[in-house]
Formats: C-alpha cells, structure tokens, sequence
C-alpha cells in the first residue's frame, strides 16, 4: 500500500506527488467558472483579418526615414560584412538582435525587407504567445481580446509622425526582441509552476540569458517576475532537487552571455568584451544620459505633479466608468429575461456618456496614465484575496502574480507619463495585457462571487477594451494614409510622408541619385550628425566607429573624440543631414552642440551639393554634401 500523509484537510497526498501539478494538492478554488462565450467562432476569424488589414494598411511604412532605424539596419548590414560591435562599431544596446539581423542578411540578403518579414513572423509568434499566456491565465475569450489589442494597439501602431515604434521595424529591435522573449518566458513559468521539469527551467534559463543580452530595463522587470515565480515553483519541489534546480536555471541563464564573451575575446581583449558585455548596463547609470531633457519627460519628471494630477484624472475616470457598470449590474441582474433589454438600455446609455466624456474632455492617446496604479492594485487583490481566504495560492495565481511583477517593474521607465505611443508600443504591452485580464475575466469573477450574474459585466468590459482597440486602430490609418512616397530600392523600399507633408523623402532619394552618379565606387562618406540610413540606402560605408553621433553619443565621445575620428579617417565626403533635437536640450548641430566639428568640416570641405534648405538653420529638411578639400587632402597626405 501507498504511504500517504496529509498536509490540507480532506486532502490524502501521495508522498510521490512530489514534482505533479501543485494545484492538485490544493483545496479547490471559491470562484465559480464565468460564463463562457462562443469565441472561436468569431475570434480566430477577427485575429486573422485584423492582422491582414494592420499589414496591408502600414506596408513598408512601419520605418522612419530619418531617425533611428538607419542604425538598425546599417549595423547589421556591417556586422555581415566582417565587422565587430563595440569594437569597430559603437553601440549602447545588447548585441542580440544586431547579430541575429547579421546572420538573416547573410542568409537571405541584404535589404530592409529581409528584416520587416522575419519580424513579421516574430509578430505572429508573439500574437500565439499572447494568446496561450492569457488563456492560461483567464480563458478564451480574455485571450482573444488580449491578441486583438495587441494587433490592433501595439504590433503596427504609429501614432506620431516618427515611425519606428512597432514591432515590424523597431527604433531598438533589442526592445521589441526583448519583450517577445520575456513573454515566452512567462509562458514558459506558468507551465513549469504546475509540473516541474528540468527542460523548461533550462528553457527559462537560456531565455534569461538571451534577454540579458537585449535592453537591461526588460531584463530587470523579466527577472523581478521570474524570480517570484521560480522561488515559488522550487520551493515546492523535493527538497532534494531544489540546490540543483537553482543551479541548472543560473548556469543556463549564463549560457548566452559566456558564448558572446567567448566571441568579442577572439577580436578584442578579455577586459574590452567583458565591458563590451557591460556596457548597456554601464550606459544606464552614465547621468549625462539619464538627465537628457527626453528621458526626464518619458519618466514624467519633466512635470511630477502635473503628471500624477493626469495619473489620478484617468484612473479615477476607470474607476467611475467601472462603479457605473457594476451598480447598474447589480440593481438590474440579467438573470432576469424580462429586465434584460432594460440591462442593455442602461448599459448602452452609460456607454454613451462614457464615450462623450471620453472625447470631450480626455484624450484616448493618455488613457494609459493610471496602468502603473491599476497594475499594482491588481496585484495586491490577488495577494490579499489569497490572505483573506487562507487559502494557498495556486500555480494559476502565482504565475499571474509573476506577470503583474514583470508588467509592473517595467512601468518604471514611464512611471509618471505612462503612455503605449512611442517607448509604450513595448513596455506598456505587458500592463496593457495584465488590465485585460483584469477587466474581462477578474471584475466579472468577483461581481459573480458576490452572487450577481457576470454576464453583463463581461459584456461591457469586452465593448470597452473593443472601442479601446478600434480608436487606436483608426488613429494608425490616419496617421499611415501620410505615407506613400518610395524611398530607396525595392528590398529596401520605404514608404515616407507625400511631399506636402514633408519633402524629406524627395530630397532623400535626389541625394542617393546624386551620390549614385557622382561618387566613385568604393568611395564612401560620413554623415554627420544622425542619419545613418543615408550610407545604408547608398551601400556606402561608414568610415567611422560613431554611427550615431546625436547629442546623447556627442556627450559620450566629446568633440575632441568626433574630431580625432574625422581625422584619422579622411573621408572624401561628408554630408550634412538636418536634425533637429529639441528633446535632447541641444537642437542644433554646429550652433548647440558640435560647434568645433561644425567649423573643422567647413575649413577642410567645400561644399559641392545641396538638396532642400540649408540644413541646422530651421528653415526645414536639407541636406549638403560636402568633398574633401585638395590643398587639405594633400597637406594631409604630406
């Protein structure tokens, strides 16, 4: 006979139990099961079409000409060609997704599509992984949803006049990158936390170490909820087991970091890739960078009090919004059939009042504001109703607590501005999904434990979070209907703003016709100071390590650093391409910043072309090339 013992009453456990589902050791949840809706009938179907009609309408329009993504497109193309990141190239992110991007073009070509379609595939990886990470977490119906307002809001979304903000061609792909792994991750936990086993805690592992490798913001929210989670999920495993389980997930973590240490050694020294290794992290606490006019409005401490007056505003709207729907749930409960159509009457008029409010008074690009409050009070609920009943929590709970830790570290770099445009389109995503499980399967189960029928605040939160996805859905059509001037050639084509939008498109492409027909082959330039994708566009190499030289990397090189460069590198042209950078404190190259650069380039070069104004002088997008001078070209060479 088994030997059994008993830990919970009514309870018999087989001391073999060790490492099964901890949930079959628990007594049995108080909540009810919610009210299900046929989802698949419609759900699949309205992913499906929702993801076609994201892609047609946004179709090589999902990057920025100007800024950022040349980065991402120029490394890459260089890191395939021989070179090495950190060493012949600067970089202040992780090197993952530049060396993955590297091999894809070595594979498959060279062109910006070659990267739109792989992460085309990573944006339907991740809609699956949304989906089974909610499901497992609420139901269908909730996982349905969470998809669509990803599709919808986050994967193609474009809600300013600067791209990159999506998940198609990312101004830091290490985000976008970062963020699909994490999620994997979870999805990962929440099977490991219901059956132990040592391939998904190496699975976690090797992840961690991956993420570890992306931006170090998704790595420390990633590893603040993992952490919860795994502690839970190893404490209940054999004692034995536990010291090699905590072993197996570090050595597995370290795996990725090592393999790139072991790389960057074979080109550099072991004290240049060990820092190469740190240097995102040592980036984070430079504070010429951290105190930059941009960081200090995306963190809201541009305006803390006006910012947490907005905080307050939204959330207390969501909280009005939510006490209306719950009161007229409860004093009209649609058990009822004859008091159903009065339910619906109610419901669509508080609807209208909302919406009318809504677009009277708020502004649906901030009804993110109160995610860091809502998030955390979702998870003290969690924690408390687990304390107030005396129950244990189960693996389901303890792998949504995870998230919810996860989801709320990583409201920290936007703490008082929360927002899901710009940074938000990655870091508000795992909020934005912890909410929607909030409001479609949690309000509605604590409405039913509190004997009234869900069914009617299901319906409502499902409509809301529905009119929530089709505003921002819309806001991106109109946004993308600017775009459809051709840039480049057709694996790298993008489609930028008509010219009476803005001319940049058209004084792009007269430049690489310019450059196509004037420069020798094998003749390259530098591009001065951020607009990089003007040597990718052309296949013109970049003679100098600094491919960005913004004011951000202008602080960390100094112009002493930029000059010697120039020097060093004699380049026969440099081109000037305007940038403006009011967010950064210094808006204009050669007058705010560069000064001593400005005026080495303009003794040294003579000007031999300019398309549009007269760039740095506000007057609009241009561009000048300029050609290195003979008389300096030969003193150089004496």
């Amino acid at each position: 006979m088994t030997e059994t013992v008993s830990d919970t009453p009514g309870i018999m456990q087989d001391k073999s139990s060790q490492g099964r589902d901890p949930d079959s050791l628990l007594p049995r949840s108080p909540d009810k099961p919610l009210p299900q809706f046929k989802a698949d009938r419609w759900g699949f179907p309205a992913l499906l079409i929702l993801a076609l009609a994201m892609a047609t309408i946004s179709w090589q329009k999902w990057a920025d000409l100007i800024v950022d993504y040349g980065q991402q497109v120029y490394i890459p193309w260089q890191l395939s060609q021989g070179e090495v990141l950190y060493k012949d190239l600067t970089y202040l992110h992780g090197p993952l997704s530049a060396y993955l991007h590297a091999f894809l073009f070595q594979v498959f070509g060279v062109g910006i599509m070659t990267l739109a379609w792989f992460n085309l595939g990573l944006t339907l990886a991740l809609t699956g992984i949304i989906f089974y990470l909610t499901k497992g977490f609420a139901d269908r119906l909730t996982a349905y949803l969470a998809s669509l307002a990803y599709l919808g809001a986050f994967a193609f979304g474009q809600y300013a006049l600067g791209g990159n903000y999506n998940f198609v061609c990312a101004y830091v792909y290490e985000l976008s990158h970062g963020i699909i792994l994490s999620l994997l991750a979870f999805l990962i936990l929440a099977s490991y936390l219901k059956q132990n086993s040592n391939s998904k805690l190496i699975g976690i592992g090797l992840l961690t170490g991956l993420i570890y490798l992306t931006k170090p913001e998704v790595f420390l929210a990633t590893t603040s909820g993992l952490a919860f989670g795994l502690c839970w999920g190893i404490k209940n495993s054999k004692p034995k087991s536990r010291p090699q389980s905590i072993i197996l997930f570090l050595m597995s973590a370290l795996i990725p970091p090592i393999l790139f240490l072991i790389y960057f050694s074979i080109h550099m020294s072991t004290h240049e890739a060990a820092k190469a290794i740190l240097s995102p992290w040592l980036n984070i606490f430079n504070s010429q960078l951290t105190t930059l006019p941009l960081y200090e409005w995306v963190m809201g401490f541009n305006d803390p009090f006006g910012n947490l007056w907005k905080m307050f505003l939204y959330g207390g709207t969501f909280v009005l919004v939510y006490a209306g729907l719950i009161l007229i749930n409860n004093r009209y409960p649609t058990e009822k059939a004859f008091q159903f159509p009065i339910v619906i009457l109610l419901g669509m008029s508080w609807g209208g009042i909302c919406v009318f409010a809504f677009y009277s008074f708020l502004n649906f690009l901030e009804l993110a504001r109160p995610w860091p409050l809502l998030v955390l009070a979702f998870g003290l609920y969690l924690a408390y109703k687990s304390w107030s009943t005396g129950k244990r929590l189960s693996s389901r709970d303890i792998g949504l607590l995870s998230f919810i830790l996860f989801a709320f570290v990583l409201t920290f770099k936007m703490i008082l501005n929360f927002h899901i445009y710009h940074y938000g389109f990655a870091l508000a995503l795992p909020a934005t999904l912890a909410l929607i499980i909030l409001v479609t399967h949690h309000i509605p189960q604590w409405v039913q434990n509190h004997s009234e029928n869900p069914w009617f605040m299901r319906a409502a939160g499902s409509a809301l979070l529905i009119i929530f996805i089709g505003s921002h859905t819309v806001f991106s059509y109109r946004i993308y209907e600017f775009k459809g001037l051709s840039v480049g050639s057709p694996r790298d084509l993008i489609l930028d703003y008509h010219d009476f939008v803005n001319p940049r498109g058209q004084i792009m492409n007269a430049a690489l016709q310019f450059i196509e027909n004037n420069f020798s082959r094998g003749e390259n330039f530098i591009t001065l100071p951020d607009s990089i994708m003007l040597n990718y566009l052309a296949r013109r190499k970049h003679p100098i390590k600094d491919t960005i030289l913004s004011p951000p990397l202008w602080k960390i090189a100094g112009d002493a650093g930029v000059l010697k460069q120039l020097e060093e590198a004699s380049s026969p042209y440099i081109v000037f391409v305007d940038r403006e950078f009011p967010y950064f404190g210094e808006k204009h190259f050669g007058k705010d910043y560069g000064n001593e650069t400005f005026l080495w380039v303009q003794s040294h070069y003579e000007l031999i072309q300019q398309f549009g104004p007269t760039p740095f002088t506000g007057q609009g997008f241009g561009i000048q090339i300029y050609k290195l001078k003979i008389s300096t070209s030969s003193n150089d060479q004496t």
